[in-house]
């Protein structure tokens, strides 16, 4: 834990200082409740999850893009499972900005012309392809000895692909 703030004048200082990726939060606080916090923080930048005795709010509570809204007393397995679930989250989030800051430093190369998508399941590198075999749509095998199928509605865009 980071720190703790009992009111809504004091959470905002302490979460612009902290900058945390998950925020846990009661409804009722000193000076208003969680939704008045969070309207003085907009946009927000971290997951949060409700945890409080009042069930009526957790529409609103989602709204807010509630990750979680657990009831007290608290059950260990649903906190757990919420945390876990934010952990993912904030991974996600993570990964997805470094590679627009990837896509973004490669600005001048049209990845168009690296990536082609071979069925709906598939994007492939184009410069990664070891061999193209003949059949119904025919199959590609790449560096790492995969062998993708190519579906057939993309075969001849496909092949004119790799005779560029």
């Amino acid at each position: 834990m980071v720190g703790s703030a009992y009111g809504v004048e004091t959470a905002p200082t302490l979460i612009h200082a902290t900058r945390p990726d998950l925020v846990f939060l009661d409804l009722e606080m000193i000076q208003g409740n969680a939704f008045d916090m969070l309207n003085r923080l907009q946009p927000i930048s971290f997951q949060v999850i409700f945890v409080t005795a009042f069930d009526n709010y957790a529409v609103r509570a989602f709204r807010y893009s509630a990750v979680d809204y657990l009831l007290k007393p608290l059950d260990i397995n649903r906190l757990v499972a919420a945390v876990e679930k934010v952990s993912g989250k904030v991974e996600k989030e993570k990964v997805m900005a470094q590679m627009k800051m990837l896509l973004e430093n490669l600005g001048n190369i049209s990845l168009s012309h690296i990536f082609y998508r071979i069925h709906n399941s598939h994007i492939i590198n184009l410069q990664k392809i070891k061999n193209y075999q003949k059949g119904r749509g025919g199959s590609v095998i790449v560096e790492d000895n995969s062998n993708i199928e190519v579906v057939i509605r993309r075969r001849d865009e496909f092949i004119s692909r790799l005779l560029k």
